[in-house]
This record gives structure tokens, sequence and C-alpha cells, in this order.
């Protein structure tokens, strides 16, 4: 058994709160978040980078999540629409990013299916958008593989392109 002296139990953290270097990290933390939003697991990271001490990162985070700094179910909706709407991505796709970023499944997959009509309607405009240059000719097999490769890379289903790419080419009969 180690026996403690009474002097250094004074020194001992009385809470979370008193550890050392707690002040600083909380307000690096603070200062991430002034710029954007982070998930509880990116930002976790990104302290235990700068200060390498579990505890007090722990104790920063639950300080942040308290007062609702950090929210992963506001971040997840916001960044599954950012994902979706603005960066053209797929459900695949998105999916794939929000669990790069350490998101819950649960959460991935409820704020995903809200965004499927809006991947669904993205589609048609992303293909004219980015590839109407390789389906010039409706004959020109390789051109029409590269473009869905391309989509399927932005995580978009195989079948919902090809059928993307068959309305295109009918749209393009009729004018």
């Amino acid at each position: 058994m180690k026996w403690i002296h009474y002097s250094e139990i004074e020194k001992a953290p009385k809470s979370a709160e008193e550890l050392p270097g707690f002040r600083t990290a909380y307000e690096k933390a603070c200062c991430l978040l002034d710029v954007r939003e982070y998930c509880y697991q990116e930002l976790y990271q990104k302290l235990m980078r700068k200060y390498p001490d579990e505890d007090l990162c722990h104790a920063v985070m639950e300080k942040l999540v308290r007062c609702d700094a950090v929210n992963d179910r506001r971040y997840a909706q916001r960044y599954a629409e950012y994902l979706v709407r603005r960066k053209g991505y797929g459900i695949r796709r998105a999916e794939q990013e929000m669990r790069h970023k350490g998101l819950d499944r649960a959460l991935i997959r409820e704020f995903l299916a809200e965004q499927q009509r809006a991947a669904e309607e993205n589609l048609p405009q992303i293909l004219v958008k980015k590839y109407s240059r390789h389906l010039q000719d409706a004959d020109d097999y390789r051109a029409r593989e590269k473009a869905v490769a391309g989509m399927v890379r932005l995580g978009y289903d195989f079948h919902a392109v090809r059928h993307a790419i068959e309305d295109y080419f009918a749209e393009q009969e009729e004018d």
C-alpha cells in the first residue's frame, strides 16, 4: 500500500476543470468551434494531438457536450445535408465521408435517409454538369463508362446512373 502525504491530497485536482492545462485546452477547443462545427470524435482527436492527456481531453469534451457546443446529432444532420445538396455526393459517398468523421452509424443512416430524395434529384443535374462532355455520342461505349465510373465514385447507385444516362440520351433525341 502506498502512503500519500496530506500535502499531496491538497494539490490533487478536485474536479476535472481544475486539471492542469484545462483552461488552455478548453479555450483552444472554443477557438476551433468558432471557426466551424466539429463532431465529438473529430474535435477530441484534434485536442489529443495538441494535448496528449486523455483525462484532460475527456474533461474538455464533457464540458463542451454539457453546454451543447458539441452535438453529434446536429452535426450529422448539417453534414449530411452539406454532402448531398452542396457537394453533390450520392448516399454511399456521403455515408463514407460521415463514417470517416467518426459519426455513429445510426445517426448516419437516419440523416442520410432524409437526404435520399435530394440525392435522386441531383443525379441528372450532376450527370449533365460534370459528364455531358463525355456523353456526346450515344454509341460511344468508353465515354459512357467514364461517366458511369465517375458517378459511381460520387456515391450514386450503378443502376440509377445507367437509367439517368439512358434518360439523358432520350432527352437528347427529343430535342
